[in-house]
């Protein structure tokens, strides 16, 4: 079972400055986004061990990892951008024989113009859900907005890396979204403590909740615009 961390901790910065390198331009990208400084070592670090990888950031080395926020804020944005330039039609099939009609295109349009925006609205609503699937745990409702927070940035970049396989293959997506769920439910087995039953219904109901919101907001934005 998770311990929940101290209230408090002193910690002391240490720096080691290189010699200039490509890495240079990097960080410059991605220092537009405040997430140069630990932006690879936490993407790794949930992929490969997120229970300490989670128990690191809410403790004492929550300065080698990326603030979670920051991280899907860059993400997202990113990805609402590609998702832009790519056409509707490509991504999703709507209509009952497998056209687009003017009104699906124009909301998957507009769904892929805000993603960014509907999945920031999204991510205290899968943090409640989490909450009280493992209320009484060690974790608050502030730490479970992190770490739902770190899985959609480990799955957003597995969606770039899928992207060219969707493009060329569409059922490929379905691939995509059974390995997105597995890792929710593995991350939420590791990192919240015991029970595969309670993992399981629990990502089920975060990932309803996830749909459920993105759809009712942008649905209503669309009707107010």
């Amino acid at each position: 079972m998770p311990k929940a961390p101290a209230d408090e901790r002193i910690v002391v910065l240490e720096h080691r400055i290189r010699r200039l390198d490509w890495s240079l331009v990097s960080e410059a990208v991605m220092g537009a986004f405040n997430s140069e400084r630990g932006f690879w070592f936490t993407l790794v670090s949930f992929v490969r061990d997120p229970r300490q990888a989670f128990a690191g950031y809410v403790g004492e080395d929550r300065l080698r990892y990326v603030n979670p926020l920051k991280m899907v804020i860059f993400l997202s944005a990113l990805t609402a951008f590609i998702m832009h330039q790519l056409q509707a039609a490509e991504i999703l099939q709507v209509g009952g024989d497998g056209e687009v009609t003017r009104e699906g295109e124009e909301a998957a349009a507009f769904m892929q113009r805000n993603y960014n925006l509907l999945l920031l609205c999204s991510l205290p609503v899968m943090a409640g859900v989490s909450r009280l699937f493992y209320w009484g745990r060690a974790y608050n409702g502030l730490e479970h907005l992190a770490l739902n927070a770190f899985q959609v940035s480990v799955i957003s970049v597995a969606y770039f890396v899928m992207l060219p396989l969707i493009l060329v293959w569409s059922s490929t997506t379905y691939v995509y979204m059974g390995l997105a769920l597995l890792y929710q439910a593995w991350l939420y087995r590791r990192v919240l403590g015991p029970g595969w039953f309670r993992a399981i219904a629990a990502t089920l109901a975060v990932s309803l909740a996830y749909l459920v919101t993105m759809t009712a907001i942008g649905s209503g934005l669309i009707r107010w615009l």
